[in-house]
């Protein structure tokens, strides 16, 4: 499985086929995951686990120190591996709607 970063996506490709992605913003020095959405043909197969790898590694990489998260199972994950990520400082939001998170 190989990932691309672009138009504020994540995107995991296997075979060079699009699979799901994880959209985010990136405003004042903070990152804020909207979404994740894996496709049904790939799931179970931890995509969205590596999503949420994937971008927090990118926070690093540019040095961001704040994300937010608004997409519910980024939520979970983050709860689940929060110790992975002691050097950024995390915010979940709830937003009281359908978050968009499809896994």
């Amino acid at each position: 499985m190989n990932f691309v970063i672009e138009n504020s996506k994540v995107i995991a490709l296997e075979n060079e086929k699009k699979i799901g992605f994880l959209s985010f913003e990136i405003s004042d020095e903070e990152l804020t995951i909207l979404s994740t959405v894996v496709y049904p043909e790939a799931r179970g197969k931890g995509v969205a686990k590596l999503l949420n790898i994937e971008i927090f590694e990118y926070a690093r990489k540019l040095n961001i120190k704040k994300v937010k998260i608004l997409c519910s199972y980024s939520q979970k994950y983050f709860l689940q591996n929060k110790n992975q990520y002691l050097d950024i400082e995390t915010v979940l939001i709830n937003s009281g709607e359908k978050d968009g998170c499809y896994i």
